[in-house]
């Protein structure tokens, strides 16, 4: 049976027609794809931070102090730390950071003693359910720029992590510690 010219245009069309739809679909599914990524990279944050307490210290120019925090990984994908900000950063520094450790997967040394089983801070990847403490040894410095018989509490840590092949920075709430100011400060007018 021959088919007629209008049969074989019936025909093309409609194969016009599956083609067209065919990469209407795909563009809508690749536009909700970067959408969901878009989403995802500048909203998921799956670190949490175990309940912690509060420490009082009293500035003194010049004296090692240390302070820690632990990391968890609650969501369901890995996520890798990159970067832990140096200190304060809105006000004149206060202390100056000396030395980042990190302890191995799901173990938490002291902060008082060596921590032997802490290494230096490298990026280090969480995987889902799992939780690591940054120790963070500084130096006060800058007593000049910090009034007598005040205080200032930290409660934030910035850090820096990579998931889904984007990396985000957020304010990490850490068991907060009160620097207390000293009544005489060598140097202060």
């Amino acid at each position: 049976m021959v088919a007629t010219v209008e049969q074989r245009t019936i025909a093309g069309s409609h194969r016009r027609r599956g083609r067209v739809l065919l990469a209407v679909a795909a563009i809508v599914l690749a536009a909700a794809f970067v959408g969901a990524e878009i989403f995802l990279t500048t909203t998921y944050q799956p670190l949490n931070a175990p309940a912690g307490g509060h420490t009082d210290t009293t500035y003194r120019q010049g004296a090692p102090f240390s302070y820690a925090f632990t990391v968890w990984n609650t969501g369901r994908v890995p996520v890798t730390i990159t970067g832990v900000d140096q200190g304060p950063t809105r006000f004149f520094s206060l202390y100056r950071v000396d030395q980042m450790l990190v302890s191995p997967p799901n173990s938490f040394g002291s902060i008082t003693g060596p921590a032997p089983d802490f290494t230096p801070f490298q990026g280090f990847t969480l995987q889902p359910g799992e939780a690591r403490s940054i120790l963070i040894r500084a130096t006060f410095h800058g007593c000049r720029h910090y009034a007598h018989d005040t205080a200032i509490t930290v409660e934030q840590q910035r850090l820096t992590f990579r998931t889904f092949g984007a990396s985000r920075t957020v304010w990490f709430p850490i068991p907060h510690f009160t620097i207390r100011s000293p009544n005489v400060c060598p140097g202060r007018a």
